[in-house]
């Protein structure tokens, strides 16, 4: 009988040194990990979160924040590969799937960005920002009507910074099918629940000179740009109202400055 408490003490022992060594040590990296990269040491703060993996390798977590470290060292692809497996151990873990989908969005492959918000709207009771995101990229592909249902979406489901967005977002696909009276109440909208919106305001100024009145563009353009003097599209809607005025250099300087900042 001595003999078997004897057997079970010494278990016991193991055990818990087990558990602490388990415990201990990936706390031990993660901590480290996390230190490194408050202080910019990626390429430390990667290899702690490898050492840490080695132990626990699946904790979504630790994943989560090797992609992270990865994507800030510019190893793209092994980041989305972090990413995919925090995704596939824990496939509730939306964020993965949205740094995923901003990555891909990054680079320019916008059928795989579309892809991952997709999951995440199609799993996640409440994705406002992956549908607002979704929005823009469909935007951004001429997938105009599809961009509208999505903020029709938000618009009814979302709160107040959610709704923002998607009525500017929603002016910007109705602008570009045609709509211009309705992308201007958007555009307003838009303003009125976000006043420092101001890519709504841009926006804005850009259907009154749809509607043909430059003078009304020109100067809504210029209070954008005496609060965000690095606003392309207010630089493009005014560089093109003043054209519309006759005023060639200025347009010619302000369509420069909307070309530079990517507008």
């Amino acid at each position: 009988m001595a003999t078997e408490h004897w057997v079970l003490a010494v278990a016991s022992v193991l055990l818990a040194a087990a558990f602490g060594y388990f415990y201990g040590a990936t706390f031990f990296w993660r901590r480290l990990a996390a230190v490194a990269t408050k202080e910019g040491r990626f390429e430390e703060a990667e290899r702690a979160y490898r050492r840490a993996l080695a132990i626990s390798p699946r904790d979504a977590r630790l994943w989560f924040w090797r992609g992270l470290t990865e994507r800030r060292l510019g190893r793209f692809d092994d980041a989305l590969e972090s990413l995919r497996r925090a995704g596939e151990i824990d496939p509730n873990a939306e964020e993965a799937f949205a740094e995923r989908a901003d990555l891909f969005h990054e680079r320019g492959e916008l059928d795989e960005a579309l892809r991952e918000l997709s999951w995440i709207i199609e799993s996640q009771p409440a994705p406002f920002n992956a549908r607002l995101t979704r929005s823009s990229i469909l935007i951004e592909t001429g997938r105009f009507a599809d961009a509208v249902e999505d903020c029709d979406w938000l618009i009814a489901n979302g709160d107040e910074n959610a709704c923002a967005g998607a009525f500017n977002n929603r002016g910007v696909a109705k602008l570009a099918l045609g709509r211009d009276d309705e992308a201007a109440v958007d555009f307003e909208t838009a303003y009125l629940i976000d006043p420092s919106f101001l890519i709504a305001q841009a926006h804005c100024a850009g259907t009154w000179l749809r509607r043909g009145a430059p003078e009304k563009t020109l100067r809504l353009c210029d209070a954008v740009l005496n609060a965000d003097a690095a606003n392309g599209v207010a630089f493009r809607y005014r560089g093109l109202a003043k054209r519309a005025l006759g005023d060639e250099a200025g347009a010619t300087e302000d369509l420069r400055r909307a070309e530079e900042l990517g507008a």
